[in-house]
């Protein structure tokens, strides 16, 4: 009889006892092992999230609440209120009041464009607005100002106003360079702005590019007298300075 059967026949049915209660031990530290596992890895991740909340809790909820509001319809936002109870007039209808006044003056070579950052941009150029060299505003300039600051008088957001020229060099003792020149149209459309409409001056800035941000090439005369402009952007971040006027 083979050596391997002998081996079993003589072995003490006690040690097949022992055997079975060693297996039957192991596998109930198994069983009791994965939970105590499972336990100590989602502590672990408690911690961190707590501990992650510590440093970064505040950026993250401002960047939720920020996200949601982007994420909101206009339609269910409330409107911005000033405390004099006024509504903040959205840009669209900002755009819709600007081109209201382009019609009601009745001219051409005047842009109004909605950019992309809510921005309305209107733009004053061609020959009926600005002579070569000159920062004065003649009469259809002064006819359409009038409607541009009576659509601002509804508005309460802040204004830059931007003066440009074409490339012809200015050398004159009141504009010695085109920088002198653009800032000059500039603030004589702002002022007068401020004038007619009773508009607030803190609500204004004005700056002068100069010749170095053309519309056109300055190749023709007609090019360069669309480039002799100023432009009114209508920012949509509200004023909140002073409402003294001038």
């Amino acid at each position: 009889m083979p050596g391997w059967i002998d081996s079993d026949i003589n072995k003490d049915p006690s040690d097949y006892s022992e055997a079975q209660n060693e297996r039957e031990s192991l596998s109930g530290s198994e069983h009791w092992s994965l939970p105590w596992s499972d336990l100590m890895m989602t502590m672990f991740v408690l911690f961190a999230m707590i501990l992650s909340t510590q440093h970064n809790g505040p950026r993250i909820v401002e960047r939720f609440l920020i996200e949601t509001e982007n994420a909101a319809p206009a339609a269910k936002r409330s409107p911005i209120l000033f405390p004099s109870g006024e509504v903040l007039l959205s840009p669209k209808k900002i755009y819709t009041l600007s081109y209201e006044a382009i019609e009601a003056a009745q001219l051409a070579d005047i842009d109004v464009v909605l950019e992309k950052d809510d921005t309305v941009r209107i733009s004053v150029q061609g020959p009926l607005f600005f002579d070569l060299g000159s920062a004065g505003l003649n009469d259809e300039t002064l006819r359409f100002l009038r409607h541009v600051s009576q659509m601002l008088k509804q508005t309460r957001n802040e204004i830059h106003v931007v003066g440009h020229t074409d490339d012809v060099p200015v050398r004159s003792q009141r504009y010695p360079t085109n920088w002198e020149l653009s800032a000059a149209r500039a603030a004589n459309v702002a002022r007068y702005l401020i004038e007619t409409g009773g508009l607030v001056p803190g609500r204004f800035s004005i700056v002068g590019q100069g010749m170095y941000r053309p519309l056109m090439p300055n190749m023709t005369e007609t090019e360069r007298q669309r480039n002799r402009r100023v432009d009114i952007l209508i920012t949509k971040k509200p004023y909140r300075g002073s409402e003294e006027t001038m």
